[in-house]
C-alpha cells in the first residue's frame, strides 16, 4: 500500500478514538471568502482526477470511501467527563504529513459510515500554519449520537455553505464507540430564543418574517412550549410592537405556550405594564399582580418523569443601557427568588432560571473582556445582584439562559459553569439580528461572521429536549435549518460536581483597587490651572465620570463650571476597556464642563450596539480637538451623542458605521464654529455634519464625507475639500462670528490650522 494512502474499513472492532483513517484526493483553489450571502459561498474543494493511481479502496457493505491521506488527526477527550459518553470536551490536533499547506484552514465535520452528516455545520475551523495545530472543544458540548467518526478538509474559505465531498477529506478518523450515549425515552421539549426586537422591522432588519420563520420551525419541531430571554420590543410604540409580536405567534401556538423574561428594552414602569398585558399566561405564578417576574412549573406525565420549573427574572433598570451601571434587582424580587428555590430545593426538578442580561466575565454570550460592556456587573456595592450570585453559587443545578449581546452561536460562547464552582449558564442568540467579532477584535452587529444579516438570513435559536438524565440543547441556524455544532450542549439533570478548575472571581471591589477621575488628574478645574488629560487612561476615566452622570439639572452635570485640557495625542484604541460613551436618548450621560483639546489628537476605534460616541449629552464647550479613527453604533454612531453647548475649532476624521448617522453630532441643538468634517460613512441617509437644527447655528463649518466614494451632501455647513480655503476660515480671527465664538471659549485661545501630507491639522501648542 502506498504510505499516502489512507481506507477507511467498515469494521466495528478496529473502532477507536484517533484510529482508522481514510482518503482522497483534495485539490484546493485559494480564493478569498466572501461575506456577501449565504449562495455566494460554495465549496473550493475539488476532486483532481490526476491522483487515481495512488488511491485504493475497500468495499463493504455499508460504504466505499476513498480518498488521500495527507495530514494525521486526532481527537483526545479531557476534562471531567472525558470518560463518559456524550461529552465532547477535548482537543482536535492535525499534523501535515504529505501536504504543503501553509494558509487556509482545516474544517471538521462529524460525520458517519454513510458520509459527512448533512445536517450540520462543520464541527471545528483551525487555521492551517504548516505545522502542528489543535482545536479544543469546550466543556459541555454534546457529541451527537449519530456521529462515528470526524472528516478534515483543506480549504481557503473560513466555511462551506455547501458540504464538501467526503472523498475529498485529507484525513478521516474514527470516534470511540464508548463515546456514543443513549439518552433514553425523550420527556418534553421546548424551544428557545432571544431578541426577536418587533423594533428592527422598521430598520429593515425583517423582525416580523424572521420571527414568523422561528415560530414555524419551533412548530414543526414539535415543542411543548417556547422561551424568549427577552427584548421583544424596543422602547417605545410598544402596543403596536407587541401586537406584530403576537401575530407570528397565533398561526402556529396558543400564545400562552410562549414565556417571556422582560429584558433592558421596554423596562420603564409604564412599559412594565404593557409587558404583562401582553405576555402574561394562565399558567404563570406572580408574586404579586402585574409583576413582571413569575414562575411556570411544567409537570412530568407520571412519577418517572421529572418536573421542570422556569423562573422568569426581571432587571429593575432606570434606561436600557444601565445594565453595568446599578444594582440590577430590588430585595424583593430577590427574596422571592429565594423562597421559590427553597420551595424546589428536595425535589427532583430540572430549574431553568431566565434572565435577560447575562454577567460581565462570568456568563457566556460574550468573550472576557469583550466589547458587549452592558451586561450585568458583579459589585460589591451592588447588594441584590451580590445575592444573586451567592444563590447561582449555592443551587448549581440551576441552569440560566441568557441573551442580551445578540452573539451568534457560531462564536462558541455559548456554555459555562465555571469550572463547576456556579450554575449551568446557556447562552441564547437572537432570533432577528446576530452580532460577530467577525474573526477579529470587535463585536459587529447584523451579522453571524458569515453573512450578513437580512430580511431573510440571521436568525438563531435551540431546541432544548428534556430526559430523564440530560439536558439536550441543539443550536440552530434557524435561517438555514442547520445545527450548529458549537452550540450543541449537554447537561446533565444533576450536575456530576467535578473537579473543578481555575476561578477568576470577576467582583469589583468598591474600596481598593478602583481609580477615579479626581483623585487621579493633576490640576484644579480652572482656567489657570485646568484639569490636565495626559494619558489614555485619564480620559477613560473621563469617560467614566460622563458615564455616572445622568441629572438633568446642568449644574449636576459632570464638569459643570469646570475646564479640562488635553496635553498629549491620545491613542484610545490602545486601552482594552475603552469603548466610548453609549449614550442613549433614554441614558442621556451628560458633560457640562470646557473640553480644550489644545490641538492635541484622539484616535478612537470604537464599537457596541448602544450608540456609541466620543462625548455624550454635551450641555459645556468642546474646542481645539482632532478625533480620527472608526465608530461603530447601534442605531447611530458620532463623535458628539447631542449638542447643547458649543463645538468651536475642532476637526473629525472618523469613518462611521451604523443604522442611522451622523457626521459630528446625532442631534443637535447648539452652536457650531470652525468645524470640519470628513471620513466615511455607511449609512444612505446619513447627515455629514448632524442631524436635528433645532435653534442651532452653523458658522465656518465643512464637510466631506463619501459613501462608496461617492461624496454625501447635506443641509448644514458647506460641502468642500479645499484644505487651503478651509484654513483660512479657521485662521481667520475677524467677524461678529469670531467674536461670539471666542466669548463661548471663555479664557480659551483657538489653536491654529495647518496643512500637512494633505490633512488639515492643528498646530499643536503645549
Amino acid at each position: 500500500m502506498n504510505k499516502n494512502v489512507g481506507l477507511l474499513l467498515i469494521c466495528p472492532l478496529l473502532f477507536s478514538c484517533g484510529g482508522i483513517k481514510t482518503s482522497d484526493s483534495s485539490n484546493l483553489s485559494v480564493e478569498e471568502n466572501s461575506l456577501s450571502s449565504v449562495e455566494e459561498v460554495s465549496s473550493d474543494i475539488n476532486v483532481s482526477s490526476n491522483e487515481e493511481s495512488s488511491k485504493e479502496s475497500i468495499s463493504s457493505e455499508e460504504i466505499k470511501i476513498q480518498f488521500t491521506k495527507k495530514v494525521d488527526m486526532s481527537y483526545e477527550f479531557k476534562g471531567d467527563e472525558k470518560d463518559k459518553p456524550g461529552f465532547a470536551q477535548g482537543t482536535i490536533t492535525i499534523t501535515p504529513t504529505t501536504s504543503k499547506k501553509k494558509t487556509g484552514n482545516y474544517l471538521v465535520y462529524l460525520a458517519d459510515n454513510q458520509g459527512l452528516l448533512e445536517e450540520y455545520d462543520e464541527f471545528a475551523r483551525i487555521p492551517i500554519t504548516g505545522e502542528t495545530v489543535t482545536f479544543d472543544v469546550k466543556d459541555g458540548h454534546y457529541l451527537p449520537s449519530e456521529a462515528t467518526k470526524l472528516a478534515v478538509f483543506e480549504t481557503s474559505r473560513l466555511f462551506l455553505a455547501n458540504h464538501p465531498n467526503i472523498q475529498t477529506a485529507v484525513d478521516i478518523i474514527d470516534i470511540d464507540p464508548n463515546k456514543k450515549l443513549d439518552l433514553g425515552e425523550l420527556q418534553y421539549r421546548f424551544g428557545a430564543t432571544s431578541d426577536v426586537h418587533m423594533n428592527f422591522e422598521e430598520l429593515g432588519f425583517g423582525s416580523l418574517a424572521k420571527w414568523d420563520k422561528t415560530m414555524d420551525f419551533f412548530y414543526n419541531h414539535n415543542v411543548d412550549n417556547v422561551i424568549v430571554t427577552g427584548d421583544m420590543t424596543g422602547d417605545s410604540n410598544l402596543d403596536y410592537e407587541y401586537k406584530y409580536y403576537l401575530s407570528a405567534i397565533e398561526p402556529y401556538m396558543d400564545i400562552n405556550d410562549v414565556y417571556e423574561c422582560i429584558g433592558n428594552h421596554g423596562n420603564t414602569s409604564s412599559s412594565i405594564k404593557l409587558f404583562t398585558k401582553y405576555t402574561s399566561g394562565n399558567d404563570e405564578v406572580h408574586p404579586f399582580e402585574g409583576s413582571p417576574y413569575y414562575y411556570v412549573v411544567k409537570e412530568g406525565k407520571d412519577e418517572s418523569y421529572r418536573d421542570n420549573l422556569f423562573i422568569f427574572m426581571a432587571q429593575e433598570l432606570k434606561s436600557p443601557s444601565d445594565s453595568a451601571a446599578y444594582d440590577n434587582f430590588s430585595k424583593e424580587q430577590i427574596d422571592w427568588l429565594e423562597s421559590v428555590l427553597k420551595q424546589f430545593e428536595n425535589t427532583e426538578t430540572n430549574i431553568f432560571l431566565i434572565e435577560h442580561s447575562p454577567f460581565l466575565n462570568w456568563s457566556p454570550g460574550d468573550r472576557y473582556n469583550g466589547d458587549y460592556t452592558r451586561k450585568i456587573t458583579f459589585k460589591e456595592s451592588y447588594t441584590q445582584t451580590m445575592r444573586l450570585k451567592g444563590l447561582l453559587e449555592k443551587y448549581k443545578n440551576i441552569i440560566m439562559m441568557s441573551g442580551h449581546t445578540h452573539l451568534t452561536f457560531y462564536e462558541n460562547e455559548n456554555y459555562s459553569d465555571q469550572y463547576d464552582s456556579f450554575c449551568r449558564m446557556v447562552h441564547v442568540s437572537s432570533g432577528t439580528q446576530t452580532s460577530s467579532y467577525n474573526n477579529g477584535s470587535s463585536l459587529t452587529s447584523d451579522t453571524d461572521g458569515r453573512c450578513p444579516n437580512t430580511i431573510d438570513y440571521g436568525s438563531e435559536g435551540y431546541i432544548v429536549d428534556v430526559y430523564k438524565d440530560y439536558i439536550v440543547y441543539t443550536g440552530y441556524n434557524i435561517s438555514t435549518n442547520r445545527i450548529i455544532p458549537a452550540a450543541c450542549l449537554l447537561i446533565p439533570t444533576i450536575p456530576y460536581g467535578g473537579s473543578g478548575g481555575p476561578v477568576i472571581d470577576p467582583t469589583i471591589k468598591d474600596v481598593t483597587g478602583v481609580k477615579h477621575f479626581y483623585d487621579e488628574v493633576i490640576g484644579e478645574g480652572t482656567l489657570q490651572s485646568p484639569y490636565l488629560i495626559s494619558s489614555e487612561e485619564l480620559f477613560k476615566l473621563f469617560t467614566d465620570e460622563c458615564e455616572k452622570s445622568i441629572t438633568k439639572t446642568e449644574s449636576d452635570m459632570f464638569g459643570y463650571g469646570k475646564y479640562f485640557k488635553q496635553t498629549v495625542d491620545l491613542d484610545m484604541t490602545t486601552i482594552s476597556d475603552y469603548n466610548g460613551i453609549g449614550a442613549s436618548g433614554s441614558t442621556r450621560y451628560t458633560f457640562a464642563g470646557n473640553y480644550n483639546g489644545n490641538g492635541h489628537k484622539i484616535k478612537v476605534d470604537v464599537s457596541g450596539n448602544s450608540n456609541q460616541s466620543i462625548f455624550p449629552y454635551t450641555y459645556g464647550v468642546i474646542s481645539n480637538l482632532y478625533v480620527e479613527g472608526n465608530i461603530k453604533g447601534g442605531t447611530c454612531a458620532q463623535v458628539v451623542r447631542a449638542l447643547h453647548g458649543q463645538l468651536i475649532n475642532c476637526i473629525f476624521n472618523v469613518n462611521l458605521k451604523a443604522e442611522q448617522e451622523a457626521g459630528m453630532i446625532y442631534s443637535n441643538y447648539g452652536y457650531v464654529y470652525n468645524v470640519y468634517s470628513t471620513g466615511t460613512h455607511n449609512s444612505t441617509t446619513a447627515s455629514p455634519i448632524a442631524s436635528g437644527n433645532s435653534s442651532t447655528k452653523y458658522y465656518n463649518v465643512f464637510h466631506y464625507r463619501t459613501r462608496k466614494g461617492n461624496v454625501i451632501s447635506g443641509d448644514y455647513g458647506t460641502q468642500c475639500n479645499d484644505l487651503s480655503l478651509i484654513m483660512e476660515a479657521f485662521n481667520s480671527r475677524q467677524g461678529s462670528q469670531f467674536n461670539t465664538a471666542n466669548s463661548y471659549l471663555n479664557g480659551v485661545e483657538m489653536v491654529e490650522v495647518i496643512e500637512k501630507d494633505g490633512k488639515l491639522m492643528f498646530k499643536t501648542t503645549n
